[in-house]
């Protein structure tokens, strides 16, 4: 939102996640203040949202990105707005190539 982007795609492979973001299924849960406040951004910030369901093996590299940024250095950028890292094209090459290719 800060940048001018107005559209929104959120893939998850998790179908509670999925469900806990659009509606107020979860909302009595532990999460379920995360979950509102998650809507509310969303409403409020974007024009429109799309959602759906990925298999985590149809996209390997939002996975591999997601592992990530639990070990990130605070320091490093976590919005590329110029070239992507040389590890995140190979992560994304990867996927194009599809589910054969090894790691």
């Amino acid at each position: 939102m800060e940048v001018g982007i107005s559209r929104v795609i959120v893939e998850t492979d998790s179908t509670n996640l999925l469900s806990a973001i659009q509606t107020a299924k979860f909302d009595q849960a532990s999460g379920g203040v995360i979950f509102r406040e998650i809507r509310e951004l969303l409403s409020l910030h974007f024009v429109a949202m799309q959602f759906s369901f990925v298999p985590r093996s149809c996209n390997r590299c939002a996975h591999k990105l997601a592992q990530a940024g639990f070990v990130r250095d605070p320091d490093h950028p976590i919005v590329w707005f110029d070239l992507l890292p040389s590890f995140v094209r190979i992560w994304l090459d990867r996927d194009i190539a599809g589910p054969e290719v090894p790691e």
